[in-house]
């Protein structure tokens, strides 16, 4: 993305927030062809996140997935705030040049927090439970994400993103691995574009208790053998 497209989706968030409020977090993701980045940010208080966070592991499935050659958005996904457990609505339009290549992701999220607390508040006086209306978000663990209901994990740290692809009893540091099981942990985190993400490099080697070359070196016999 060049630095006039992204000074015009800047302009268009300014626009956006000004129009939907503070109720509305929208981001903008920059896909670079060795980075991905947030280039803009707001409402960041809904999700807790910064400009320094990674992409959610929905949305790096969305570009491995490349979904945004048959579709210009996805809309309505629910997404749930960690480690709160808060959930927002979500919706994500993909940015793409003249050839369809995709550039980046403007992405918003509701908070519908608010809107519940006045829905459980109305039906108090009737004497009902909103649950029975609603689903909740207390155990969004146990989600298993389909097509037609994506549930995305908005974090602000790489680990956490790490750890929803990995079984997170294999990350500790007192579990020792064989060198085939970190091979295996590169190549399945390599396959959800995990290393795209700035600074995952370094975390994965910390996490696998191996040297920064050893990742490098990994991650090019693995692109060799594709």
């Amino acid at each position: 993305m060049d630095k006039e497209t992204l000074n015009y989706w800047k302009t268009v968030i300014t626009f956006l927030h000004d129009v939907l409020g503070d109720n509305y977090e929208i981001i903008l993701h920059v896909i670079d062809k060795n980075d991905i980045y947030i280039g803009e940010l707001v409402n960041s208080h809904i999700s807790g996140r910064s400009k320094q966070s990674p992409l959610t592991t929905f949305a790096l499935d969305l570009i491995t997935n490349k979904v945004y050659k048959e579709k210009d958005f996805v809309t309505n996904y629910k997404a749930i705030v960690s480690p709160q457990h808060k959930e927002v609505r979500g919706s994500t339009f993909f940015i793409k040049d003249k050839m369809g290549n995709l550039e980046g992701m403007l992405c918003i999220n509701l908070d519908i927090s608010a809107y519940q607390g006045v829905a459980r508040d109305l039906l108090k006086l009737v004497n009902l439970n909103l649950e029975h209306f609603i689903p909740t978000a207390k155990e969004p663990k146990t989600v298993t994400p389909q097509p037609e209901e994506a549930v995305e994990i908005l974090t602000s740290n790489i680990q956490d993103i790490i750890g929803q692809i990995i079984d997170p009893s294999l990350l500790r540091h007192n579990v020792h691995l064989s060198q085939d099981v970190k091979i295996d942990i590169v190549s399945k985190l390599y396959e959800k574009g995990v290393y795209q993400l700035k600074g995952a490099v370094s975390k994965v080697a910390y996490i696998l208790c191996i040297s920064e070359p050893s990742v490098y070196r990994s991650l090019k016999k693995i692109e060799a053998d594709q």
